[in-house]
């Protein structure tokens, strides 16, 4: 029977045994997950996801987080009492993978009988990492977003989604939901990863990093254009909900800066903490993280 793994926004992990039947489930509380004797803790924000990583028909674990660092912990015991005595996070080569409020899920999404890492985040995306390593040893190419037929798949903010043959057709199919309480299902028909728009800024426009960050006064925050087109760059805290507004409305080909002092629309101060700020210039987006500190 299934049992149930939530992720809370202290970045602790609680399990629920189903005592009942798999049409019928009763769950009971076991208390939170344990790492080296300890309660689990991946800072705020835990997004939890069950895999086999390495292969050896042990059920690991891995943990998207706030700051967008993915934690593995692997059990060293059985399946029916898994131990986790050891954390480390995932990699891109020699570079820590990170996506602002982490939604990992592991799947073989190409159908090549390894895992490959998807992962969503606050921006709305789905990014796609192929596994070019093995089963047991898993390494990833450089991200895809993944993209529909109509063009680039996009749920608003803070993408939750899982993947799940739907329509019983032998091939798997997303399902998408996002802070705003949307569901959206996308069929294998219509799911492209073989796109060529690579997690980098895009030729249409550039986003620079914040400088300072982390700040406790002001920011500036640079983008370049290369043509005319309509921009809005906002900031948003870590639930998705927007903060400032800082641009709206077209804006010419080239460079160009904005600061912001850590004030929000109505002109108050905000809470110390994690801030995105987000750039979206005609149908394209990025967006980056800050640091404010009063």
């Amino acid at each position: 029977m299934l049992d149930l793994l939530v992720g809370d926004s202290e970045g602790n992990i609680s399990l629920f045994i189903n005592t009942g039947t798999p049409t019928e489930a009763v769950l009971k509380s076991e208390g939170m997950l344990e790492a080296k004797g300890r309660e689990l803790d991946v800072g705020l924000y835990a997004a939890p996801e069950v895999v086999d990583w390495n292969a050896d028909g042990k059920k690991d674990l891995i943990v998207g987080s706030e700051t967008g660092v993915l934690y593995l912990f692997l059990n060293v015991d059985t399946n029916d009492h898994p131990v986790f005595n050891s954390q480390t996070m995932v990699y891109l080569g020699n570079y820590l993978i990170r996506h602002p409020l982490a939604s990992p899920v592991v799947s073989d999404l190409n159908g090549d009988g390894m895992g490959d890492l998807l992962i969503g985040d606050i921006t709305g995306q789905v990014y796609y990492y192929r596994n070019v390593g093995t089963e047991s040893t898993p390494e990833f190419t450089e991200s895809v977003r993944l993209q529909t037929v109509s063009g680039e798949l996009k749920i608003d903010t803070r993408t939750r989604f899982d993947i799940s043959d739907w329509d019983n057709d032998g091939d798997q199919d997303l399902i998408v939901n996002n802070v705003s309480a949307y569901v959206c299902l996308y069929l294998n028909t219509t799911i492209s990863s073989d796109c060529t728009e690579r997690h980098v800024p895009s030729t249409a426009y550039i986003l620079y990093p914040n400088f300072p960050n982390p700040f406790n006064g002001r920011t500036d925050i640079r983008y370049e254009l290369a043509n005319l087109c309509r921009v809005r760059l906002a900031i948003y805290d870590t639930w998705g909900r927007l903060v400032r507004s800082l641009v709206d409305g077209l804006q010419p080909a080239g460079f160009h800066h904005v600061s912001w002092n850590g004030d929000d629309d109505a002109g108050r101060k905000v809470s110390s903490g994690l801030y995105i700020y987000r750039l979206k210039a005609d149908h394209s987006i990025q967006a980056k993280k800050m640091i404010y500190q009063k």
